[in-house]
């Protein structure tokens, strides 16, 4: 879980000091977080539809809250940039890439518009040739084209 890595994620509550993470363990039990793991879902498994072509559809409200979200906090800055990001990820996964160049050489590929600071206004997760790309993204690029084209 995020930047102190354990082998197993029941060794975040483990009694051994050397092992165990105290900053976890005193805020929840182990059992109330496997719960909330095993529960936790973002979207209506009913609402899907048969044909979805969105290999991230139980994903999507999510993404586009937070895309939502991103747009509301920052007012974009007149030099944006759209730029690939690779998402570092080890296991199995048909949306995982694989370039033997970068630095990073397996993860999650994503487009990001992003400001000269690095703060990303929108990004959509790369899920193959032959993904629609949103409306919302081709908007916000054709923008910033048009803002610095002028």
């Amino acid at each position: 879980m995020g930047y102190h890595q354990l082998p197993s994620m029941r060794d975040y509550w483990a009694t051994d000091p050397d092992l165990g993470v105290s900053f976890v363990s005193s805020r929840m039990s182990r059992n109330r977080f496997e719960d909330i793991l095993r529960n936790l879902h973002v979207r209506d498994n009913l609402t899907i539809t048969a044909g979805q072509k969105d290999r991230l559809f139980k994903l999507r409200p999510m993404i586009d809250l937070l895309n939502f979200r991103f747009k509301q906090l920052v007012k974009p800055g007149t030099y944006l940039s759209v730029d690939e990001s690779i998402i570092l990820f080890k296991g199995r996964s048909t949306l995982k890439q694989y370039n033997p160049m970068k630095r990073i050489k397996r993860g999650y590929k994503l487009w990001c518009l992003a400001c000269m600071s690095g703060y990303v206004y929108n990004f959509e997760v790369y899920q193959g040739k032959f993904q629609v790309i949103k409306d919302d993204f081709r908007i916000w690029t054709w923008r910033w084209s048009r803002e610095t084209n002028d």
